[in-house]
C-alpha cells in the first residue's frame, strides 16, 4: 500500500535528486497506479481518509507538535499513525525505511495465543 504521506516523502526526495528525476518519478507513478487499482501486491488504502477528516486532523495536529522537537516531520507521523492503525487491526506491519528514527516507530507484532481446545477428551 502506498499511503498519501509516502508518497509526499519520497516525491519530496526525488525533486532533489541530482539526476535520474525523470525516471524516478515515472517508476513513482507506476507504483501509484497499481496501488490505486490494487495491482498484487499492492492494495490501495481507502481507510486514510479518516486520518484526513476534521477529527484525524486535530488528532495529528496534537501527536505532531509533540513529536516535531524529535525532529520527526508531519508525513513521518502520517505513517506512525497509519502503521499503528494496522497492528491494532492485528495486521503485522514493518515500515521500510532507512531512517531509524522513523523505524523506531514500527508497531511490535502481536505475540498470537493459540487457542486451546475446548473439547475435553474423555478417557474412562
Amino acid at each position: 500500500m502506498l499511503l498519501l504521506a509516502v508518497i509526499i516523502e519520497t516525491v519530496n526526495h526525488i525533486a532533489q535528486a541530482n539526476q535520474n528525476r525523470y525516471e524516478m518519478a515515472q517508476a513513482l507513478a507506476d507504483l501509484m497506479v497499481k496501488a490505486a487499482d490494487g495491482t498484487t501486491p499492492w492494495a490501495a488504502f481507502t481507510e486514510q481518509a479518516e486520518f484526513w477528516d476534521a477529527q484525524g486532523l486535530k488528532k495529528l495536529a496534537e501527536e505532531w507538535s509533540k513529536l516535531t522537537v524529535q525532529g520527526i516531520s508531519i508525513g513521518d507521523a502520517t505513517i506512525k499513525t497509519v502503521a499503528e492503525y494496522y497492528a491494532k487491526s492485528g495486521f503485522p506491519v514493518e515500515i521500510l525505511t532507512g531512517d531509524g528514527g522513523l523505524k523506531a516507530y514500527q508497531p511490535m507484532t502481536p505475540v498470537q495465543i493459540p487457542r486451546r481446545n475446548s473439547r475435553r477428551v474423555n478417557k474412562s
